[in-house]
Parts: C-alpha cells; structure tokens; sequence
C-alpha cells in the first residue's frame, strides 16, 4: 500500500527501484521540482536550517536557480560567498546542481536542501554529455535545461576555487543564448555607467583599475558579462577574479555579480608614452571585441570538443558585431604616470 501511494502522490510512470523504499510520510516532504529528481536516505542528524538553494540572475530571461547536495553545501556557500547570491528556494530559472554523484544513480540518496521539504523530480537516465575540467564534471542534457555539477568527493577545499571558475563555463553559455558575451577585461563605474577596459593579460588592466580615482569605483579587474536588456541597450556585470583565491585561498574578497551597470563605453587598452583616446569603427570594434571574448573562453577551449569551440565562435562573432553597431568602442593608449581617466570622462561627455 505504502508503494502504491507513492506512486500516485508523485504521478510517475516509472518508479526506480530505490523509490519503492520511501514512506507515505517521506514523499509527505517531498514536492516535484522541473529537471531534478532526488530521494531521501536518512533525515537524522541533518540540519536542514543551512541554505543549499540559492539564486543567480541577470535579467528577466538569464538565471540559474543553484542547489546542492547536502555534501557540497560548503562549495555551494563558498560560490554564495564569492558572488554575493541571494538565497532562494522558488524561482523559475534552470537548476544548476552541485553533487558528488550523478543523481539518477541508485546510490545518490542525499538530501538536497534545508528548507522543509525535499525537491524530487526524475531525470533522464540516458543521453547525458559530459565535459570534464580537471575536477568538474558538467553534464548536460539536449532535452532539459537544467545541468549537474559533478565533483570529486576527495579533493582539497582550496581547489573549490579552481571548480567554480569551470563553473562560469556554463554562465557563460547561458549569456551567449541571450545574445551577450563575457570580455577580457576590467569593470569601471560612475553614475551607475559602466565602462569596460579591455586588452589581453599584461597590457594593464588591473593597474588601471587600481589607478582610477573617486568618483569613480573600480568593480572588477579581469572579465565581465555584456547582458542584453529589453530594449536595444546592454549592461555590465563584473566576474570573479578567481586567482584571487587560487593564490590566496583565505581572501575575503567578494563580487555583486548581478549588479549591473548601464554599458556606456568600451576601452581597448594599449602601453604608449602618452594618454590618447581614438574612436574605433564598427567593424574594428568588432574584431576587437570578438578577439576579446575569445580570450575568456580560451581556457575552457582545451576540455571541449572541436564542435563546440566551432559554434561558440560563431555565436561570439554574431554578438560581437551587435555590440560593436550600439555601444561605441575606443583605442585607450594609456602611459604609465598619466591621468587616463580624463580621455574616458572627455569621450563619454562628448556622446552624451
């Protein structure tokens, strides 16, 4: 009787066996969730008043609705942490599920999170692709949307950091769906305007950044995230830096990454003797910003199949050329004592 019970509270077709082991009184704390199912093993000693649920969202139309097993509530805080999430328990984003073994296996009986109920829902068992990096394994489905986080369950708490950079793979595959790209480059902001500048490892974004002074406010130093908005207008996100903590596990530096500013102008910096700005056209700017988000995605290129790289490419050029027709783009030759930051304010006075 118990069987059939939890049979039709779920109403499933197919039962796995370890669900006919569930009581009345478990599936009384389970709800359905879309694209996860899970079951219980054992409730004893689970504190279920630490936050496994949480939300990451960029607009209207881009999120993720982030949980764990009870296992990896530790990574789960630290990528909290890091980016400022907010905890949440209902929201419609596709989930993004941190475990240590895949949740349509038999053995994976966890708990998923401390709110008063369980989330249950059956996955697909077949038809998963998986990508590894390193210790991540990023498994996805074509017919849902929802992913799974696979990690080792021996591993050192300082490679967490090294793990949630791989993450960002995945944000960032998300962003290229809405028309938006990450960039090689630094977050400057004032008057809720953010301008971005950009240039490869070594051209000295971090120091420009560390350089500007109030009013304005440096916000990141190594990638951002173009959002599309409703209307033809875009806004920057700042992303972690993660060697921040791949090199010093114990900062406390953090990061609003779903704070956005309004995208005013992008920077492509160059070393020279003296301060100059110059206006780029279209198709330069194109290329530059191309060239750009690439650099954010050359390393994940090494752990993807060839296929894949070719159609990020082509998605990267596409929305790289959007970008370069409505925000303008300028050269930034930058010397090594001057006020840089009087080109920035004199261009962006002269498109206002």
């Amino acid at each position: 009787m118990q069987n059939a019970a939890v049979v039709q509270a779920l109403q499933v077709e197919t039962v796995p066996a370890v669900l006919l082991r569930l009581s009345v009184e478990d599936v009384q704390q389970a709800e359905i969730i879309n694209g996860c199912f899970f079951c219980i093993s054992d409730t004893k000693g689970i504190n279920l008043n630490h936050n496994t649920e949480y939300c990451l969202t960029f607009s209207n139309n881009m999120g993720r609705h982030i949980i764990s097993t009870e296992y990896e509530k530790p990574l789960l805080k630290k990528m909290a942490d890091i980016t400022g999430l907010r905890a949440s328990s209902k929201n419609n984003f596709p989930k993004l599920l941190f475990t240590q073994s895949l949740p349509f296996s038999e053995k994976n009986c966890q708990i998923l999170h401390g709110s008063y109920k369980i989330l249950v829902r059956s996955l697909p068992e077949k038809n998963w692709k998986e990508t590894e990096f390193n210790l991540l394994k990023v498994h996805t489905h074509p017919d849902i949307s929802d992913v799974i986080c696979q990690v080792p369950e021996k591993r050192d708490g300082s490679c967490d950091f090294l793990i949630l950079s791989f993450v960002y793979y995945q944000v960032y595959k998300d962003l290229l769906l809405t028309g938006g790209l990450p960039l090689h480059g630094g977050l400057i902001e004032l008057d809720n305007k953010g301008v971005i500048i950009a240039g490869s490892s070594g051209t000295g974004k971090s120091t420009c950044c560390s350089r500007i002074p109030k009013p304005w406010n440096s916000i990141c130093d190594d990638e951002v995230m173009i959002m599309p908005q409703l209307k033809s207008d875009y806004n920057v996100h700042p992303v972690p830096t993660w060697s921040e903590y791949l090199f010093n596990p114990d900062s406390k530096k953090t990061w609003d990454v779903e704070n956005g500013f309004s995208f005013s102008a992008l920077f492509f910096l160059e070393k020279a003797d003296t301060d100059a700005s110059v206006l780029l056209g279209q198709g330069r700017a194109a290329v530059k910003i191309y060239q750009s988000a690439m650099e954010s995605f050359s390393r994940y290129f090494p752990y993807i199949l060839e296929i894949d790289q070719k159609k990020i490419r082509v998605i990267v050029f596409e929305s790289a050329c959007d970008i370069a027709k409505k925000v303008p783009a300028f050269k930034l030759s930058v010397s090594e004592f001057g006020s840089f930051w009087n080109n920035i304010e004199h261009e962006i006075n002269k498109l206002n």
